[in-house]
């Protein structure tokens, strides 16, 4: 039994010897050579996306035509977002009339409109006359 646990002991001496003397030698070869091995740089990996100035005549002349078409856009929703009749004090008292008659508010707004884009209405009476039909 004896030289079953000598071999043992000897080949985990050997292993450790050879494993002290890897690090050994490449703590050496780090410290005699320090830029011999450098890591790749990964702080800027390649998307394909470039946020770079655009560089040719056509690009910026693109740009400036696609700005000014989000320009104009963004006008036309500005201007489809206002409602027509709020300045109107005849639109304004027939939803007053309408919330009064219980409607809840946007929901008078939303009827008042469709009336007043179909109708001609020149008074609330006739306003309330269109709603009883």
């Amino acid at each position: 039994m004896e030289t079953d646990l000598t071999f043992w002991q000897h080949l985990a001496d050997i292993i450790s010897g050879v494993m002290f003397l890897l690090v050994s030698f490449s703590f050496l070869y780090g410290y005699l050579f320090p830029n011999s091995f450098q890591t790749p740089n990964l702080s800027r990996i390649d998307t394909g996306i470039y946020l770079s100035e655009p560089t040719t005549k056509t690009d910026t002349s693109k740009i400036s035509s696609l700005e000014h078409e989000l320009a104009q856009l963004r006008k036309q929703i500005q201007e489809s977002n206002k409602p027509n009749n709020q300045t109107n004090p005849l639109f304004t008292d027939c939803v007053d009339t309408l919330i009064a008659l219980g409607t809840p508010a946007r929901k008078a707004k939303v009827e008042a409109q469709n009336i007043f884009n179909n109708k001609n209405i020149t008074s609330v009476e006739q306003f309330i006359g269109e709603i009883g039909k």
